[in-house]
């Protein structure tokens, strides 16, 4: 039995006394020390003040191992040991963590004393937990419980915290389904966290909105500089670097505090570590983090860069199949010069609402993005008559349509009525001869090599891109497990495709391939 003197009741009462005397965590040195808040977890908890402990509704974009998860296992774990009646439980994004965040909440509950005797005569016994197989502490004689696990057993929760949301697939459904499970009434907590894993997903548009002051959530962004740890002693001589000076200007700018030499030092040093990976695992600011993922296609720091402009409509008005006029919007971001050549990637689809039909066109000299057409409700017939017009007035611009699935259409439509269309000279299957085809066909081979010269490009700042559109999807173009380069889900890849067909042939001799003229 732990004996508190010269303490009244509120001593044990007081839920911040019992988070730093009563529980004890594994430190990085290996040590069993009191859970003592650091710089980010004292912030969480002036926000769990602020709401006096009830109606919590956090979602945290966080650097790697700030002590987040850590503050939410103890904090709830408390919470349901003092409660009777309460269920907490703690989402993990994979079954490694699972066992991980549990080893937190036992060894918090572990290291708990039995007993708290006050002068008053008060005893708190601690409930006797009933340990399972399911990573769970069942306290029945209060009837409370806390698990850790990496979906909600259908429990209704009083205290939700979810770990690495940006990290659990398929994290729309999951984390709704888990989220619906916590009573909007005013005094259930619900807290999300994770590092960032790039742009679009769950996590990251949630986080948008919130910051926003759009969401459900009040939205926390704890940077690398402020962990005091996080500091190197600089050795003589040293100079930050332009990218380490820049991050301090921006957190000066944002946050209004000045970061040390001593912190520039450690950013430099780690900088070298993580590499591209050091905006996701150590961001600056909040925009930093989702700019960076491991699973991204173009280089983050070169797309930040793109600076993209609004350009202006362009309305091209059509006959339709019901004999009525509809008039299909493109967008010119660049007039057409009279001595240019130009390119026009079109990547088409259905148009009944799934992928987009997409025409891109480019600048052949400076290999700029000059106009774009997007839709997905265009049928492939209109698509042709809009490549027909956009094309005639960047100087009949040579035509470049992959001719997988829909494109056969659009392309059986521009034969008879334009002017300058690619053809790809492919090797007859039957009779081994060499034969000219309409269209550029998009196999394993080919879809490599055009993203491939479209990445180098990006690397190399040799493209210009204009459009927001394209520069979204190039934020959420991943490399999945396979090695496949894909949109990220719910994500469209359709203008970059279109783009890397036009690129490819853009920078193509012109004595490499064919154009089909009108007799």
């Amino acid at each position: 039995m732990v004996l508190i003197s010269k303490r009244d009741d509120k001593t044990i009462l007081n839920r911040r006394w019992r988070l730093e005397n009563l529980y004890k965590i594994r430190t990085e040195g290996k040590q069993l020390k009191p859970f003592v808040f650091n710089e980010i977890q004292e912030e969480m908890w002036k926000e769990c003040e602020a709401c006096n402990h009830q109606g919590i509704s956090l979602i945290i974009d966080k650097y790697r191992k700030g002590g987040v998860t850590t503050f939410w296992s103890l904090y709830y774990l408390d919470d349901t040991l003092w409660n009777a009646n309460t269920a907490s439980a703690i989402i993990a994004h994979k079954k490694d963590d699972v066992q991980k965040i549990f080893k937190i909440v036992k060894l918090g509950y572990a290291t708990c004393p039995k007993q708290l005797a006050l002068d008053s005569g008060h005893i708190w016994t601690k409930p006797p937990a009933n340990y399972d197989t399911k990573n769970e502490l069942a306290f029945n004689i209060i009837n409370s419980v806390i698990y850790v696990g990496i979906e909600n057993r259908g429990d209704t929760l009083n205290n939700l915290h979810i770990s690495e949301a940006a990290f659990i697939v398929k994290a729309e459904e999951r984390i709704s389904a888990t989220l619906g499970t916590v009573p909007k009434n005013g005094r259930s907590n619900k807290t999300v966290e994770s590092t960032a894993n790039g742009i679009g997903g769950w996590f990251q548009e949630t986080y948008a909105e919130c910051e926003a002051g759009q969401g459900a959530y009040k939205a926390f962004f704890f940077g690398w500089w402020q962990k005091s740890t996080n500091v190197l002693e600089a050795p003589e001589g040293y100079k930050p670097s332009k990218e380490a000076l820049e991050k301090a200007e921006a957190v000066k700018a944002m946050y209004g505090r000045v970061l040390t030499k001593e912190q520039l030092c450690w950013w430099d040093n780690v900088k070298k570590e993580q590499k591209r990976l050091m905006d996701q695992e150590f961001p600056t600011i909040a925009a930093d983090s989702f700019l960076t993922s491991v699973y991204m296609v173009f280089d983050s720091d070169r797309v930040r860069k793109i600076n993209t402009v609004p350009g202006k409509p362009y309305d091209v008005r059509i006959l339709g199949q019901l004999q009525k006029y509809e008039t299909w919007r493109a967008t010119i971001f660049v007039e057409p010069k009279p001595d240019r050549e130009y390119v026009m990637g079109v990547d088409p689809s259905e148009g009944v609402g799934g992928d987009n039909s997409v025409i891109e066109v480019i600048d052949t000299l400076t290999l700029e993005q000059v106009a774009e057409f997007v839709s997905n409700k265009i049928p492939p017939a209109q698509l042709a008559k809009v490549v027909d017009n956009l094309g005639t007035k960047y100087n009949t611009a040579i035509a470049v349509v992959e001719r997988n699935n829909h494109g056969h259409l659009v392309l059986d439509r521009l034969k008879d009525t334009y002017g300058s269309i690619y053809m790809m000279q492919v090797l007859d299957e039957k009779t081994q001869k060499k034969t000219r085809k309409l269209g550029f066909l998009t196999n394993m081979k080919t879809r490599d090599n055009i993203l491939d010269e479209f990445e180098d490009l990006v690397s190399e700042f040799s493209v210009k891109i204009n459009s927001a559109i394209l520069k979204s999807e190039m934020l959420t173009f991943i490399t999945d497990e396979t090695g496949k380069r894909i949109a990220k889900a719910g994500k469209t890849d359709d203008c970059i495709m279109a783009f890397s067909i036009g690129l490819k042939v853009a920078r193509m001799p012109r004595t490499s391939f064919f154009i089909a003229r009108l007799n």
